[in-house]
């Protein structure tokens, strides 16, 4: 999936090739457990997402914002 620019993903500089691991605490196998982890949380606030990046595990900041 494309990294929509001006998102919350493209302002917490992940990439198109990164694999997602896990947001805050909770591990990340499908579209719906992402949609699940992130469920919790309002626009506004901050959570720490973990990726696989070229081989290495990395994490980053995102601040999270509305969908309209």
């Amino acid at each position: 999936t494309d990294i929509v620019e001006g998102s919350s993903a493209a302002n917490a500089r992940l990439r198109r090739e990164d694999v997602l691991l896990k947001v805050n605490d909770q591990y990340i196998f499908t579209t719906n457990g992402l949609i699940d982890a992130l469920r919790p949380y309002n626009p506004g606030e901050k959570i720490k997402v973990r990726v696989i990046r070229d081989g290495k595990e990395k994490s980053f900041s995102a601040v999270l914002k509305s969908r309209d």
